[in-house]
C-alpha cells in the first residue's frame, strides 16, 4: 500500500513539474500577429462654423475598414514590450444635393470628398509581473 502511495505520489509530483514547466516556457518570449476588418458608419454633423451632416451634406457612406497588429513581449523587466498597429479609415463620396459652406469656402452639389484617417501605432508597455499566472490567462 505505502509502495502504490509513493508512485502515486512521485507521478504527480514529475507530472505537476512538468506541467509547470511547460506553461512557464511562453512566459519567456511571446510574439503575436493579429488582423481584422471592422465597419464605419457616419453618422452626425461636422461643425466647421456650421453644423455640415456627414451623410447628407458630405455624401458618406458605410465602409469596410481593416487593422493589423504584432505585439512582442519578453521576460525582461527593465526593456519594455512593443506593440504596433495600424488601422486604416478611408471613405471616398459625393456631396450631396445642397450645397454647404465648410471654413468660408463653397462645397458644391457633386463634389468629390475624399477622408482618410489611417493610423499607425509604436506602443512600448511593462507588463505586471505573474498576473499570466494568477489569471491563468
Amino acid at each position: 500500500m505505502i509502495k502504490n502511495n509513493k508512485k502515486l505520489f512521485l507521478s504527480s509530483l514529475v507530472a505537476t513539474a512538468l506541467f509547470a514547466t511547460a506553461s512557464n516556457a511562453g512566459a519567456l518570449l511571446d510574439f503575436e500577429l493579429g488582423a481584422g476588418s471592422w465597419n464605419a458608419m457616419p453618422s452626425g454633423y461636422a461643425n466647421f462654423g456650421v453644423n455640415t451632416d456627414l451623410k447628407d451634406d458630405l455624401g458618406l457612406d458605410n465602409s469596410r475598414n481593416g487593422y493589423i497588429y504584432a505585439d512582442f513581449s519578453h521576460f525582461i523587466p527593465l526593456v519594455p514590450n512593443v506593440r504596433i498597429e495600424q488601422q486604416s479609415l478611408n471613405m471616398d463620396a459625393t456631396s450631396g444635393a445642397n450645397s454647404f459652406i465648410w471654413n468660408s469656402n463653397t462645397i458644391n452639389t457633386g463634389s468629390k470628398i475624399e477622408l482618410d484617417l489611417t493610423q499607425q501605432d509604436i506602443i512600448f508597455y511593462w507588463g505586471v509581473p505573474g498576473l499570466k499566472l494568477l489569471t491563468a490567462g
